[in-house]
């Protein structure tokens, strides 16, 4: 007798290295998000005075944090699984960073523009450390969002046959609306 094997389901292809990095850097970040967050429903005070520096509500700043843990934790999970939403929501993820820090290195430009002299004294850092800071991120933000969409990747999670210019702009479109209504509840 001879066994019948099925051809047709492919393999699983071996996790790539970089994406098991990813995702224990995902499931420690939601784990310290989590922590920020239970902190910070027992701290209101210090939520509201860091809140207004970033010129959010302390609601804002709160859904804000919840919703960075539960992607990480979720996208930790589905990365070391290698099902297609976690690729969706750790590529988001990083697209999202993306827009967060330029964002962040705008709202510092606003912040520190018309500054005197004695003020930026009087700051433990310039504005150039944040400008710094925010843009690395950028870059490394954008790298990493540029490898979810290599072949590998995309193998790996079982989406050779992505359309990836409609999913890069679904994803930024997500992310400019995010953007908008973050800005119009920080603005409440």
């Amino acid at each position: 007798m001879s066994e019948i094997v099925d051809k047709s389901t492919p393999e699983k292809i071996k996790r790539p290295a970089l994406l098991s990095v990813l995702s224990i850097l995902h499931f420690f970040g939601g784990i310290a998000m989590l922590v920020i967050f239970f902190l910070a429903l027992s701290m209101p005070e210090e939520v509201a005075k860091v809140a207004q520096q970033m010129g959010l509500s302390s609601f804002v700043l709160i859904v804000a944090i919840v919703f960075l843990a539960v992607m990480l934790l979720a996208s930790a999970v589905g990365m070391r699984m290698g099902l297609k939403w976690a690729w969706y929501l750790s590529s988001f993820y990083y697209i999202y960073g993306v827009f967060r820090n330029a964002f962040a290195v705008f709202n510092i430009w606003l912040l520190y523009d018309g500054a005197s002299a004695e003020e930026l004294a009087s700051l433990s850092r310039s504005p150039s450390y944040y400008y710094t800071k925010h843009s690395v991120r950028v870059v490394i933000h954008l790298l990493i969002f540029m490898y979810f969409y290599r072949q590998r990747t995309l193998e790996y999670f079982g989406l050779t046959a992505l359309k990836k210019k409609k999913t890069v702009a679904v994803q930024i479109a997500i992310c400019v609306f995010i953007v908008i209504v973050f800005s119009l509840l920080g603005a409440v």
